[in-house]
């Protein structure tokens, strides 16, 4: 490769540093789905298809093109005066934090999310 190619990838990655830590946490959440969502299915009795992880290798694309859209959008037309690499990032993380526990709420066969905010209001009513 040329040292044009080896800039480009410099100036590039220079540009988006502002939001790696996004991108690698939705990338994350993106995992922690797929690994959550395939112990669901075993538990189901589901096959694991190549079709679902092909979903996940695609959700994994628009989620990573989303956020650097939205970045360049915040960056260089609004001049950061509407957060929208947060929002968009946001929306990211509530969608897959909610298809997880979905997924553990299967493997554990109860509603994790109302037992965590259940045990979370009785701290605060003891402590009143």
């Amino acid at each position: 490769m040329g040292k044009w190619f080896e800039a480009l990838i410099v100036g590039v990655w220079a540009i988006f540093a502002p939001i790696h830590a996004a991108i690698i946490v939705s990338g994350v959440f993106i995992i922690a789905d797929m690994i959550t969502g395939i112990m669901a299915a075993r538990k189901r009795g589901e096959p694991i298809s190549s079709s679902g992880l092909r979903r996940t290798v695609s959700k994994f694309f628009v989620y990573e093109i989303a956020l650097l859209l939205a970045f360049l959008g915040q960056k260089y037309l609004l001049g950061d005066i509407f957060p929208a690499c947060q929002v968009v990032s946001g929306m990211i993380g509530i969608v897959e934090l909610k298809s997880i526990f979905e997924n553990l709420n299967e493997l554990s066969g109860q509603d994790l999310l109302k037992m965590v905010l259940e045990k979370l209001n009785s701290v605060n009513v003891s402590k009143k």
